[in-house]
């Protein structure tokens, strides 16, 4: 399960790291790279044809609603592909997503989930805006592995 975590650039487990945000807009959609303490993740998000939130991280491609929720967002995962095939929901990362604005800052809460093997990896914290770049803390990453 580690490997699995390294191969697509989840962190390894720590508390209190620095937490980076870059987001590079195209014409298309953005790229985001996520540094978490030393760990560096790079995903694409584009929207679809139907008004979803395209995720891609290495091979996998989730398609997220975004759900408005008291004060905030929740991603909830309409579709989960693996190398341009739609997986069986049974297989499907579960994935817990929200955002919300809080005394002035962007703060997230993510956890994400393998069937039958358990919680991948699940982090928290919160950004301080800035032009061209997003910098915070994270405040409890935990990975179950």
């Amino acid at each position: 399960m580690r490997g699995l975590a390294r191969a697509v650039g989840l962190p390894r487990a720590a508390r209190d790291v620095p937490f980076r945000l870059v987001t590079e807009a195209d014409g298309q959609g953005a790229r985001w790279t996520r540094e978490i303490g030393i760990t560096r993740m790079v995903s694409r998000l584009d929207a679809t044809k139907d008004g979803l939130l395209a995720e891609r991280l290495g091979l996998i491609r989730v398609d997220t609603r975004l759900v408005p929720e008291a004060g905030g967002l929740r991603l909830g995962a309409e579709r989960v592909m693996m190398l341009g095939v739609p997986l069986p929901r049974a297989l499907w990362p579960r994935v817990a997503a929200r955002e919300w604005q809080e005394a002035g800052l962007y703060r997230f809460d993510v956890s994400i989930a393998l069937p039958l093997l358990g919680r991948l990896v699940s982090y928290t914290g919160h950004l301080h805006t800035m032009p061209a770049r997003n910098v915070g803390t994270l405040a409890q990453p935990s990975q179950d592995l």
